[in-house]
């Protein structure tokens, strides 16, 4: 018979309760920024299926469409020392990490261009995954083998939860 054993997490637990002042609280900035990073992604990874769809991607692109949000709300808090692993479905994360590390203080999506590094980082993630040799790693990780160490990236892994003893130390 299965028996059942109560356990404890050694990290804290908490229950987050909002209201409609979180969201006039919040700095306008800040919430354009976000949506700026979110439309930023869509439109990347729908450009992504279209090349797949076109035979341009080697190997197989795992979509992140519509966990948008989830990345740019967990990589938003992230500093560039900050490192994260991601699994088989990780453009999304992986894109928001590369723009956040290249991204000036106060900067202004309604005002000002991506600066060249920020334009680097999409266009590196791009070439990746199309097999090119421009690519974070000569093109040879493809969609779901994506690194960059100096953005804290070191390595997204093809096996779902494949990465977990990584993150665990």
């Amino acid at each position: 018979m299965v028996q059942q054993t109560s356990i404890q997490p050694s990290a804290p637990w908490l229950r987050l309760d909002v209201d409609d002042s979180d969201w006039t609280d919040a700095e306008v900035s800040s919430l354009v920024r976000w949506y700026h990073q979110m439309l930023l992604i869509r439109r990347f990874e729908e450009k992504v299926l279209d090349l797949a769809n076109a035979g341009l991607v080697h190997g197989p692109a795992h979509a992140s469409i519509g966990q948008e949000a989830t990345a740019v709300g967990a990589m938003s808090v992230l500093g560039t020392g900050d490192r994260i692993n991601g699994t088989h479905r990780a453009h999304h994360q992986v894109l928001a990490k590369l723009v956040n590390a290249q991204t000036p203080g106060g900067f202004d999506p309604l005002h000002d261009a991506f600066n060249p590094g920020m334009q680097g980082s999409v266009r590196g993630l791009m070439a990746e995954i199309m097999g090119l040799k421009s690519g974070y790693c000569g093109g040879r990780g493809g969609s779901m083998h994506m690194r960059d160490d100096a953005s804290g990236i070191p390595g997204t892994s093809a096996i779902i939860g494949g990465n977990l003893p990584h993150a665990a130390g």
